[in-house]
C-alpha cells in the first residue's frame, strides 16, 4: 500500500513536470495532454492497489472461515442434517396443503354446480306454478256479454 503511494506520487510529479514544459517544434501546442495520461496511469495504479488490498482481505477472511469449518465440522454436520430434516418437513407440508387446496377447489366447484342446478330447477318449477295459476284464473272467467257503447 505504501509502495503504491510512493510510486503514484512519483508518476504525478513526472506528469506535472513534463506537462508544464513549453511548446516546441514537435509539440506546437505544448505538453498539457501528458497530464491526462499521467492521471490515467495514476487511476490504473490506484485500481490495482485497491484490488490487491481486496484480494488480501478476502484471502485472510477465507482462511479464517476454512479454519473454523475444519475445527467445527462435526457440529456443523449435525446442524446441516437438522436443517435438511426441517426443509423436508416443510416441503411435505407444502405438498399436502397444495393437495388439500386442489381437493377443496373441486368440492367447492361441485357444490356450486349443485346449487346452480337447484336454482334452475326452482325457476322452472316457479314458471310451471305461475303458468298453472294463470290457467286457473281463466277457467271461471266469463267474457262480458253486453257492451255498453254509451259515451
Amino acid at each position: 500500500h505504501s509502495a503504491s503511494d510512493v510510486f503514484s506520487t512519483i508518476v504525478v510529479m513526472i506528469g506535472v513536470n513534463i506537462s508544464s514544459k513549453a511548446s516546441d517544434k514537435e509539440h506546437p501546442y505544448g505538453h498539457d495532454r501528458l497530464e491526462c495520461v499521467a492521471a490515467l496511469l495514476l487511476a490504473v495504479i490506484l485500481a490495482l492497489t485497491g484490488l490487491g488490498i481486496g484480494k488480501s482481505g478476502f484471502d485472510k477472511l477465507f482462511a479464517r472461515v476454512r479454519e473454523e469449518l475444519d475445527t467445527k465440522r462435526a457440529a456443523y454436520a449435525g446442524e446441516i442434517k437438522e436443517m435438511q430434516t426441517l426443509i423436508q418437513r416443510i416441503t411435505e407440508k407444502s405438498n399436502r396443503i397444495q393437495v388439500q387446496e386442489a381437493r377443496n377447489k373441486d368440492l367447492m366447484t361441485q357444490k356450486f354446480s349443485k346449487i346452480h342446478k337447484q336454482v334452475r330447477d326452482v325457476r322452472v318449477s316457479q314458471q310451471a306454478v305461475n303458468q298453472y295459476y294463470q290457467n286457473m284464473k281463466k277457467i271461471n272467467y266469463i267474457d262480458p256479454q253486453f257492451m255498453d257503447n254509451k259515451q
